[in-house]
């Protein structure tokens, strides 16, 4: 939602490079969000989970996805022939007790009431079977819900990198790619976006507060630190069309014929807002008029008592 000069204009925002959480990022920097006095987003799918059936509107009104950031930790050994491993240092067995070592900071190190996720996606190394390479590269990701436990999380594989690298002989780089924080929603704006809707479809079809965050990602975490607003999902789940599939699946397919819901959702958050904005201006109006009134009575009166002393005087 944009206002410019009192009057509450409506802004699409195309946004590209969602998934490597830098869109958000370029949009603001090119002034997207100036003048913007609430901003709303979308997620179709079933990213929630594929119990939800299709047409399904779901709503949160705190945080409901988590961050995202990427780790690389290139591990260095001293490659040589796999016949006498002595005679080098195998960044193999360095990642593979890296790798294992990772898991600890969630199950030894972080409360188990604070989500988080640690995930190793992709290991590249060596060329032949029988040779040891001179380093391996460990790509992955972490998710979390709250700041204090995805920062200590960065610095923790940071400190077992170093560390396990060297305590077998060989050394390390590790880069943190910083993503997008959590998405956390204004609860004013959630609960307006829910309410927009909820006489319109029956209540199994909207859950109005999402009670448990999902572990997925969104850089739309970025525009709700600039502008309240709020984020919400559309289920796609639907079995027998087969787009019950998980996201970043070959297969993943949507459902057409429950699009429309998104669309009027935020056609109905737009109407709302407008109705609010009009009966605050009438209020801003009768309050101003109250207002002249109020000075146009005190200027009578002083004038009346003005008036009643020069006549008493004379």
């Amino acid at each position: 939602m944009e206002e410019k000069k009192g009057i509450m204009d409506r802004e699409l925002i195309f946004q590209t490079a969602e998934e490597i959480s830098r869109g958000s990022e370029i949009a603001i920097s090119n002034g997207c969000l100036k003048d913007v006095a609430a901003i709303f987003g979308l997620h179709i799918g079933n990213i929630l989970g594929k119990e939800i059936p299709t047409g399904t509107l779901i709503f949160s009104r705190a945080c409901c996805m988590a961050s995202f950031d990427k780790f690389i930790i290139c591990v260095k050994g001293q490659s040589c022939h796999e016949s006498t491993p002595e005679k080098g240092v195998d960044p193999v067995n360095i990642a593979a007790h890296l790798l294992i070592a990772l898991q600890t900071i969630q199950t030894r190190k972080i409360s188990g009431t604070a989500s988080s996720v640690i995930t190793v996606g992709k290991i590249t190394g060596g060329t032949q079977y029988n040779v040891i390479p001179d380093q391996v590269v460990l790509e992955g990701t972490i998710r979390a819900l709250d700041e204090t436990v995805r920062q200590y999380i960065a610095r923790r594989i940071k400190e077992l990198a170093v560390a396990i690298s060297a305590m077998f002989g060989g050394s390390c780089e590790c880069e943190i790619i910083w993503g997008a924080p959590p998405v956390v929603n204004d609860e004013t704006m959630a609960e307006l976006a829910a309410k927009a809707v909820s006489d319109l479809f029956e209540p199994k079809d909207i859950i109005e507060d999402l009670s448990i965050p999902n572990m997925g990602g969104e850089d739309f975490a970025n525009y709700l630190l600039e502008v309240p607003g709020a984020f919400f999902f559309l289920s796609f789940s639907n079995e027998k069309k087969g787009t019950d599939i998980p996201h970043h699946n070959p297969t993943f397919n949507i459902d057409e014929d429950v699009m429309w819901k998104g669309t009027v959702t935020f056609v109905r958050i737009i109407h709302n807002m407008l109705q609010i904005e009009k009966k605050n201006k009438a209020y801003l109006q009768k309050a101003e008029d109250i207002y002249k009134m109020e000075e146009i009575s005190s200027a009578f009166f002083v004038e009346k008592s003005l008036c009643a002393a020069k006549w008493s005087v004379i």
